[in-house]
């Protein structure tokens, strides 16, 4: 799937998710924008391992550095006892409360934040994802860390349970588009992210360049992170 990422293509997107090939990335005619993706299969993993990650990791940065050893560099949260709060429902934890990252995607040192939202909040309808079984979300967009109010990325994380294990799609959008005006926490997200792409000089060559390492990085985070999950969440998920 090249098209932007407007609510009715997200939508075509997920219902026909299986059709896609596993990995890929390229530019999208409209923006300018550049896309990539992946299907993943974790066996032995579960969506409520997922959850604890994405609750569990962000507490320490040496917690994320485990994800993509010498990419990862750090991961702070902006309330991190609304994190840990296990009385808490997994969306009420993670959703408005942006993750800080630092890492490097290629030779690109990216110093962003994550600002998860429930999938409903990019135009996916819940009963699309009831329906496709997705009971995992880590969705978000991605915005420089001095610039917290210019959306650069558009990135979605749902998964699903299934008798091989943990199945996840992953999506990323990166660039401007006109779309990203609807995000009510970003007002003028297009203007201002179309103003943030020309600042860095990100030309078409640079977006699908961006795309291709993003694609690499996700595969080899993802694989890395499918490896030990099982084992870690066994390990340290009981404890306080």
């Amino acid at each position: 799937m090249c098209s932007p990422p407007t609510p009715e293509n997200l939508n075509k997107m997920l219902e026909a998710y299986e059709q896609y090939p596993v990995s890929g990335y390229a530019l999208v005619e409209e923006g300018p924008l550049a896309y990539a993706q992946s299907r993943h299969v974790f066996p032995g993993v579960t969506a409520k391992m997922f959850e604890w990650w994405f609750t569990w990791h962000p507490i320490e940065s040496e917690r994320y550095m485990l994800w993509f050893p010498y990419a990862h560099i750090h991961n702070s949260v902006k309330d991190p006892k609304r994190l840990a709060d296990t009385s808490l429902s997994y969306g009420e934890r993670l959703y408005g409360n942006p993750n800080h990252i630092t890492e490097y995607i290629g030779n690109m040192f990216l110093d962003g934040l994550i600002n998860f939202d429930d999938p409903s909040a990019y135009g996916i309808k819940p009963e699309l994802l009831k329906k496709k079984g997705f009971t995992f979300n880590a969705s978000g967009i991605i915005t420089p860390f001095d610039e917290p109010d210019t959306p650069l990325v558009l990135m979605i994380h749902l998964a699903r349970d299934t008798p091989d294990g943990l199945e996840m799609i992953n999506r990323y959008w990166i660039g401007t588009h006109l779309s990203f005006d609807r995000f009510k926490q970003f007002p003028n997200g297009a203007k201002r992210s179309a103003a943030l792409i020309e600042k860095m000089k990100m030309d078409k060559v640079a977006l699908e360049n961006f795309a291709y390492e993003m694609a690499l990085h996700d595969m080899t985070e993802f694989t890395c992170l499918g490896q030990f999950l099982a084992d870690i969440h066994g390990e340290y998920a009981d404890k306080a």
